[in-house]
C-alpha cells in the first residue's frame, strides 16, 4: 500500500467518522426535544390530575427507552472520538515519516548535484 493510498484511507476514515458524529448529534437533538416534550406532557398531566396509570407507565417506559438510547449513542460517540484521536495520531506519525523521507531524498538529490 502506497503512502497516497494510506493517506487516502485515513482521510476516508476521518470523513466517515465526522459523518457519523453529525448523524449522532442530530439524533441526540431530536431525542432531547422528544424527552423535553414528554416531560412537559407529564407535568401537565400531573398538574391536571387526569393521568391514568397506563398512560403514565407508557410515558415512563418511553422515557426510559429514550434514556437507554441516548446512553448508547453517547457510548458510540465516545468510541468515534477515540477512533478519531487514533486516526490523528497515525496521521501525525505518517506525516513525520514522510517529512523525514523527503528530507533524506532531498539530501541525496543535493549530494548528486554537487558531484
Amino acid at each position: 500500500m502506497t503512502r497516497e493510498q494510506t493517506y487516502g484511507q485515513l482521510l476516508t476514515n476521518v470523513s466517515e467518522s465526522d459523518r457519523k458524529i453529525d448523524n449522532l448529534k442530530k439524533e441526540n437533538d431530536y431525542l432531547r426535544e422528544r424527552l423535553h416534550d414528554l416531560k412537559i406532557e407529564s407535568q401537565a398531566d400531573e398538574s391536571g390530575g387526569a393521568s391514568t396509570d397506563a398512560e403514565s407507565k407508557f410515558q415512563d417506559s418511553d422515557i426510559i427507552e429514550m434514556r437507554t438510547n441516548i446512553s448508547g449513542q453517547q457510548k458510540e460517540y465516545q468510541l468515534l472520538q477515540e477512533k478519531y484521536k487514533k486516526i490523528n495520531i497515525v496521521n501525525d506519525q505518517i506525516s513525520g515519516w514522510a517529512k523525514r523521507c523527503y528530507g533524506k531524498f532531498a539530501a541525496l538529490t543535493d549530494d548528486q548535484n554537487l558531484s
